[in-house]
């Protein structure tokens, strides 16, 4: 993650999710963190491998777990894109006003990743269960950017974690918005235009 999206995701807090997370200033990450980390053409990085493994070791006492961390990522992802910058229905000045004070710093990764994310912490966590929190969550996001013009897709169910599936009895809507969006993925990656690919930046902001 870049440095400005760490900092915004930081101010998401899933406790109050319509406080809306504004930076009002830089994160000295590497005073915080210490010499473990290192930014690199705007992106936070260990310095080294042997850092990740000393932190996420379970040998260490108060160590974190990667499982958790894409949990606690995931969540946050989804509560952003739940806030009222991701608003269908905001107008061009609205937009506008909100981009002035840096509302979507952290639109590109969560609405890249946040599928990803679930995907990671199901293989990371083993569970055969999705936490109530992340459900609740994400029946919001249903609830509030789902749309009304949406067809059903016709992704493979391969695509999606087994414990995702699991859910269709019970969550059919839910586990129907998964499929459509693991399909946009799936469509995007084949597109010709990717936004990180520099063949189609405008050579005069190179």
């Amino acid at each position: 993650m870049t440095l400005k999206e760490i900092e915004q995701a930081l101010l998401v807090d899933p406790k109050f999710p319509f406080k809306l997370p504004r930076v009002q200033s830089t994160v000295n990450v590497v005073q915080i963190c210490g010499p473990i980390i290192d930014i690199v053409d705007g992106y936070v990085q260990f310095v080294h491998f042997t850092v990740r493994e000393y932190i996420f070791s379970t040998k260490i006492q108060s160590s974190m777990t990667l499982s958790e961390m894409a949990l606690d990522l995931t969540i946050r992802c989804v509560v952003y894109m739940c806030q009222d910058h991701h608003d269908p229905g905001l107008t061009e000045d609205g937009i506008n006003a909100n981009i002035l004070w840096g509302a979507y710093r952290l639109h590109h990764f969560s609405s890249s990743f946040w599928l990803d994310l679930v995907h990671e912490y199901l293989r990371l966590s083993g569970s055969e269960t999705i936490p109530d929190a992340l459900i609740d969550q994400l029946r919001i996001l249903l609830g509030t950017r789902s749309s009304d013009t949406y067809t059903q897709s016709d992704q493979s169910k391969g695509s999606l974690h087994p414990t995702i599936l699991g859910l269709e009895d019970q969550e059919p809507a839910l586990v129907e918005m998964l499929k459509g969006y693991a399909d946009f993925q799936t469509s995007l990656s084949k597109s010709d235009f990717q936004i990180n690919n520099r063949e189609f930046v405008d050579p005069e902001i190179r």
